[in-house]
């Protein structure tokens, strides 16, 4: 990391500038960037987000908004869908239409909020929890596109590797999902809002965790219970995911009373935060370049 040296007002160390990534080392504190103009004394506060690309900020906090209005509005379709469907024996084909556009609008926001920061100082390895959470967003979705037009017969199988290889992408996007928002909240900087998305993480893993043990145990239970005689000699069938969904439905209020708002709660607040971050940013851009601030 690099720092600039107690008690002395030169950097002692190699620092890139926030506005073009010129080397500051060696340079006085209260001058400006010989490249761009920049102040140097706003460089070693650049991980700060009101210091980031005010383009950059707006693209995420589009990205959390489409988010937040997505799970409202297919939390309500849901209900309503729900309610209709049997009611009217209306095709059961409208609820996965509606299903799959809301993946698509969800994996839309993923993409947003996970743009790469426009800075020369970041760099970006191979691996990193960016990209890691957009291919797990991609697997998840098409995963649960495929996996609805491939059900029984001989495709039984496949379709419980697909559900369970959709599952655990889904899983792993929303979880570092969650953990790319806590890094955000320490650059705004919000411990209380970090520290509520880190026990939301945890809290949300082990409701996952717990449904998964006890879906397991259920399935096992399950599919060792004998057969009628008249079948004895076929072999038993899989077992279906009927176990791991009770296990799940245990949780359902659970999830749609405390996780869901919660969660809902915590889109709102980042999103007034980016949204301050974005307006502080154009200030500051503003005052920095010459002429503009008079404009």
């Amino acid at each position: 990391m690099s720092s600039i040296e107690s008690g002395q007002s030169n950097i002692s160390e190699n620092l890139l500038c926030i506005g073009c990534g010129y080397n500051l080392r060696g340079l006085n504190e209260a001058m400006n960037c010989p490249e761009c103009g920049k102040p140097v004394s706003q460089s070693p506060q650049s991980n700060l987000l009101h210091y980031c690309d005010p383009g950059w900020l707006e693209k995420i906090r589009l990205g959390v908004s489409v988010k937040l209005w997505s799970f409202l509005i297919f939390f309500v379709q849901s209900l309503v869908l729900g309610s209709l469907i049997p009611v009217f024996s209306l095709p059961s084909s409208i609820g996965r239409v509606f299903s799959i556009a809301f993946g698509a609008i969800n994996l839309w926001s993923t993409f947003l909020i996970t743009t790469q920061e426009p800075s020369i100082s970041l760099g970006e390895t191979s691996v990193t929890l960016r990209k890691t959470v957009r291919i797990c967003a991609i697997i998840g979705f098409f995963g649960a596109y495929v996996g609805s037009g491939v059900q029984g017969g001989v495709f039984s199988s496949i379709s419980y590797l697909i559900a369970g290889a959709t599952g655990l992408a889904e899983i792993a996007a929303a979880c570092g999902e969650l953990i790319y928002f806590r890094r955000f909240a320490t650059r705004i900087p919000d411990e209380k809002l970090a520290k509520s998305t880190k026990y939301l993480l945890w809290t949300a893993t082990i409701c996952v965790a717990c449904s998964s043990v006890i879906g397991m145990v259920l399935a096992i239970i399950s599919g060792g219970q004998a057969q009628p005689s008249g079948i004895a000699t076929q072999p038993a069938a899989p077992p279906t995911p009927g176990a791991t969904l009770m296990a799940a439905g245990c949780y359902a209020p659970f999830v749609l009373f405390v996780l869901f708002p919660w969660y809902v709660f915590l889109l709102l607040k980042y999103c007034k935060a980016f949204k301050a971050a974005a307006e502080q940013a154009r200030t500051l851009t503003r005052d920095d370049t010459p002429g503009l601030s008079d404009v």
